[in-house]
């Protein structure tokens, strides 16, 4: 397995720090040879009294450019809990850097939304590109965008081997999510706001009684797998290692 330091250095320009190495003791993470996919997502706060009209115009820009036979490759999320109310997050992906530099620059691409979207906006907030961490990650047959999307915003504490050992971790949790039928995602930015790298956790469902008020026995799923008494170890580990940030409820506006 390729060394995952080199891994990371090589698609998100980390300083070479001994950090990501993976102890052979622990279960293999199959990380692939290529590239893992990314995702531009954009902050937009909209115009208040145009906020109908910002998404009409955003719809109509994807479907013409964006949409296309097996997958939508870019959506809008809007805010619900836990942030700002009226921050709308334009998502474009999955996409690698090639399909970025030969797509996303396309000059009838750039005209159509700076002649029709950009009026109904009344500022832009951050914007980074994700890696979506996909070893780590549930897999779904469909290629529908779930309706609600609940982010975890973590951060790592300092320490020894900190980002691998949570990997290790976050696998295990995601095989029983699996197991269980429930979705489990990791991203993480390519660019830093601050000091220290940083991760989400992306939960998705279709209906918010399933993130919310789920009767999914998510411990028994991990200690069937892992053994009795190992999901109350597991976040005990697990608090060692992270610092949960915030977290957001998102919703798709279609």
């Amino acid at each position: 397995m390729k060394n995952l330091l080199l891994y990371i250095f090589t698609i998100t320009i980390l300083s070479p720090l001994n950090v990501f190495s993976q102890n052979e003791t622990e279960e293999q993470i199959n990380w692939p040879e290529e590239p893992l996919p990314m995702y531009q997502v954009i902050e937009i706060f909209p115009k208040a009294e145009f906020i109908s009209e910002f998404v009409n115009e955003v719809n109509s820009h994807r479907n013409q450019f964006y949409k296309g036979e097996d997958s939508n490759k870019a959506y809008l999320r809007k805010v619900i809990a836990g942030g700002q109310i009226h921050k709308f997050y334009w998502i474009k992906g999955p996409f690698s850097s090639k399909e970025y530099d030969e797509k996303e620059f396309e000059f009838a691409k750039t005209n159509h939304w700076n002649k029709n979207v950009i009026k109904y906006i009344k500022d832009y907030g951050d914007s980074n590109f994700y890696r979506h961490a996909t070893p780590l990650s549930t897999q779904s047959s469909s290629r529908k965008v779930p309706k609600y999307a609940k982010i975890w915003r973590m951060s790592f504490k300092e320490g020894e081997n900190a980002i691998a050992k949570t990997f290790q971790l976050a696998n295990r949790i995601k095989k029983a999510r699996e197991s269980a039928g429930l979705s489990y995602h990791i991203f993480w930015p390519t660019e830093l706001k601050t000091k220290g790298w940083k991760m989400d956790i992306v939960e998705t469902a279709e209906r918010l009684e399933d993130l919310y008020d789920s009767k999914v026995d998510l411990k028994a799923a991990f200690e069937k797998i892992y053994g009795e008494d190992s999901f109350s170890k597991h976040w005990e580990e697990w608090d060692q290692l992270v610092v949960l940030e915030s977290t957001e409820l998102r919703v798709l506006i279609e």
